[in-house]
């Protein structure tokens, strides 16, 4: 009888893999897939690697590579975070017409010590000339930015705003897409990953199609919507609340208004993002919002120029604000301007608040707004192969100990 030579032939077809800059992170809890599991992350030249596929790819030991090991000591291993909305931080404002590079850059690097490796500049409400002007410099200043977190694209937070729910935005500003349409308000949507408008204006409907079919993001706040509004926003494409109780009705058993949205049926239900910080939102109210729909949240920081940096008077965009240990509020006004308070800190504050687990804090901070950003089945935003290894070492107190982007230390 003939020996079967199908073993030798499959040793043989092996391909040799690509060799390159071999990591193993080890004795850790990573968080993959919605849970911290007991395994080691393995990257490639800066990108989440399967180790299995790659051993069985690989013709021998010597072909596989000898990767340098890094101990991580019990912590838990996480995808960077992601904040979908900062005005601004450590005295740079996004909306201010004279940013340069270096402010952006200031930013980006900044931002790592607090866990954030991906973010969205956020423009206020601004006139079609700022627009025209800002938008395709922000693109440039993107392209020149080298270290740092990303800034991935913009969020423009108006000017699609109900007057009466304006918040720290200038009215001067403030209009209609009855008025004045996407493209002739925004110019190219190059670099625009995400828009803020009021469903329930004159418009938006078609407007929130246009933003759509254009691949932009969409979201509904600054708002008076009711909560049929607001259903007839998501059906035309709207996927998220922006800032959740913030800047628009409050809820009434009669018409709950976009808050009610967390209420209705599973398939209707958008994302919303909401400000951990214990001054925009009560601890009880961000209590209730993940009860009422824990796959949804989204966490961001509404950082405005002043994070990170003293108490005093500071600018957004035209306005001027004040800032008092974690609060910052309009000038003469307690009206609330934004928040100073980071990522990380609104990661254990959702975390205290909520009484969840440590995966689905995470979550609210990595693959959902990465998902949002980018659509289901992304890589971004995980731990998964394919993924950039933009990774976070944390205690279980979920306190930042070391930032990687693409599987350097950038930050510990």
């Amino acid at each position: 009888m003939k020996r079967s030579n199908q073993g030798a032939e499959a040793s043989s077809s092996k391909l040799k893999v690509h060799r390159g800059n071999l990591r193993r992170f080890t004795g850790c809890r990573a968080y993959i897939d919605g849970a911290l599991v007991e395994e080691d992350v393995w990257t490639l030249d800066g990108v989440i690697i399967d180790a299995s596929k790659r051993f069985y790819e690989s013709s021998g030991h010597s072909d596989f590579g000898q990767p340098e090991v890094i101990e991580c000591g019990g912590r838990i291993i996480s995808p960077g975070y992601i904040d979908i909305q900062i005005n601004g931080a450590f005295g740079v404002d996004f909306a201010d017409t004279n940013i340069g590079t270096k402010d952006l850059a200031l930013v980006a690097e900044g931002l790592l010590s607090h866990g954030c490796v991906a973010f969205l500049p956020t423009l206020v409400s601004s006139s079609a000339e700022t627009y025209h002007e800002q938008l395709p410099k922000f693109q440039r200043m993107r392209d020149e930015v080298s270290s740092g977190a990303v800034a991935t694209g913009l969020h423009l937070e108006g000017p699609y705003m109900n007057m009466a729910k304006k918040g720290a935005h200038n009215p001067e500003n403030l209009m209609n897409p009855a008025t004045k349409g996407v493209e002739e308000l925004y110019g190219p949507l190059d670099g625009v990953q995400l828009v803020t408008l009021a469903p329930e204006l004159p418009g938006s409907l078609e407007a929130i199609n246009t933003l759509t079919q254009g691949g932009v993001v969409v979201s509904m706040g600054h708002t008076l919507a009711t909560v049929d509004e607001g259903l007839a926003g998501k059906d035309a494409g709207a996927t998220l609340i922006t800032h959740l109780f913030n800047a628009m009705n409050a809820f009434h058993h009669r018409d709950p208004g976009l808050v009610g949205l967390l209420g209705v049926e599973r398939a209707r239900r958008p994302c919303y993002s909401i400000i951990a910080d214990g001054l925009h939102c009560h601890p009880a109210s961000v209590k209730i919002a993940y009860f009422a729909h824990p796959t949804g949240t989204i966490l961001v920081t509404d950082a405005m120029a002043a994070m990170g940096l003293e108490d005093g008077r500071h600018a957004l965009g035209t306005l001027s604000v004040e800032v008092t240990g974690n609060q910052a509020v309009l000038v003469g006004t307690q009206t609330l301007a934004g928040a100073v308070v980071p990522m990380d800190q609104c990661v254990r504050n959702f975390h205290a608040f909520t009484q969840c687990s440590i995966a689905e804090a995470l979550e609210a901070a990595t693959s959902r707004p990465a998902r949002l950003l980018y659509g289901e089945g992304t890589v971004q935003g995980t731990l998964l192969p394919g993924a950039r290894a933009d990774m976070l070492l944390l205690d279980d107190d979920l306190n930042v100990h070391a930032t990687y982007m693409s599987g350097e230390v950038a930050w510990e």
